[in-house]
């Protein structure tokens, strides 16, 4: 009797499985609250990273202006010097630091080596001139080129509002004519630019004879290539037909006067993007000697690089977009077209 009520009582333990239920459910309870408790420490750490990059980008940026303004100034310090310092690079197009003397010009970092110069390069030669946001005030440059043999230049402009998936920028822009009507509303969506093209001679009457003002057209379907007049006014204020695709257009002007040319550009309507490209008469590329200098820097803040390509003015040539300013209102009297229209000024 003894066995057998001891096997009924294990028979008993064995067969209450009442708290399972409680044991599961508790079990997955506390694995889901894992899952949970994972999910946000990886999302808080993914925004901790993502603060961290957007603070060491902006950090890694202001290191690579950092480096823009410090070769500005190793360049002026050392172009300024008659002749060039031993050991200068007019064109430095690799990663390595500098040598000799000139180790620490460039340094660029902190003590911690958590901000530094990983990459500069610059060229005092460049082959383009470049001009960012062209809009009417215009922009003087000069067009001087190292071994004085500019014969041509190409003119390439293009809408700062232009994206890759624009369709038809200059659809509206005219496929024959160059001259404007009186009645015609200017509905290209590419600008156009004024262009003169002024020899600096030392003489008044020659500069005043010699300077050239043609204005670039957007236009489909043309070829452009334009010689400018030899003297006198009479071909004076042109209107030339561009070279255009569903981009960019451009216009190449020959036969430039030798010596010593500023080149003034003004955007008409609309902003632009300007680039501009010399040649000789033979159509090789040239350096342009006093316009600009351009170069490139990379830095790096921590595991963040950053990198900036500027062309930076070599010479100022700032100039006002008008010719009187006034604290008043000025009344001018014109001549206006059509005739009809009344005159406002007593």
């Amino acid at each position: 009797m003894y066995y057998k009520s001891n096997m009924r009582g294990q028979n008993n333990l064995v067969s209450n499985q009442s708290g399972m239920v409680a044991f599961v459910v508790t079990s997955f309870i506390i694995i889901m609250m894992s899952l949970v408790v994972l999910a946000f420490s990886q999302n808080t750490r993914r925004e901790q990273r993502q603060a961290l990059d957007r603070q060491l980008s902006t950090q890694a940026y202001y290191t690579a202006e950092s480096a823009v303004n410090e070769t500005i100034k190793y360049i002026k310090d050392n172009t300024a010097q008659t002749p060039l310092p031993v050991g200068f690079k007019e064109k430095k197009d690799n990663c390595e630091s500098l040598t000799g003397t000139d180790i620490d010009k460039l340094g660029g970092q902190d003590s911690e080596n958590t901000f530094k110069y990983t990459c500069v390069m610059w060229n005092i030669y460049p082959k383009q001139l470049v001009l960012q946001e062209l809009n009417d005030q215009g922009k003087i440059i000069s067009v001087n080129t190292k071994d004085s043999n500019l014969s041509k230049l190409k003119i390439s402009w293009e809408d700062v509002d232009w994206k890759d998936d624009t369709v038809g920028r200059i659809g509206f822009c005219p496929t024959s004519g160059n001259n404007f009507s009186a009645t015609t509303i200017y509905d290209c969506n590419i600008g156009i630019l004024r262009a003169s093209i002024i020899p600096f001679t030392g003489d008044r009457t020659s500069l005043i004879d010699s300077t050239y003002t043609v204005f670039l057209r957007p236009k489909n379907g043309s070829t452009a290539v334009y010689s400018p007049h030899n003297s006198g006014s009479s071909t004076q204020g042109n209107v030339v037909g561009s070279t255009c695709d569903t981009k960019t257009c451009s216009v190449t002007i020959n036969n430039l006067p030798g010596g010593n040319n500023f080149l003034l550009l003004k955007s008409i309507y609309r902003k632009s993007n300007v680039t501009i490209e010399g040649f000789t008469a033979a159509g090789v590329p040239v350096e342009f000697s006093e316009g600009q200098i351009e170069i490139d820097v990379t830095a790096r803040a921590s595991d963040i690089i950053k990198r900036i390509k500027v062309a930076v003015p070599k010479g100022h040539y700032d100039r006002s977009g008008y010719s009187v300013e006034a604290l008043d209102g000025i009344c001018k009297k014109l001549e206006v077209w059509p005739t009809s229209s009344t005159n406002p000024c007593p």
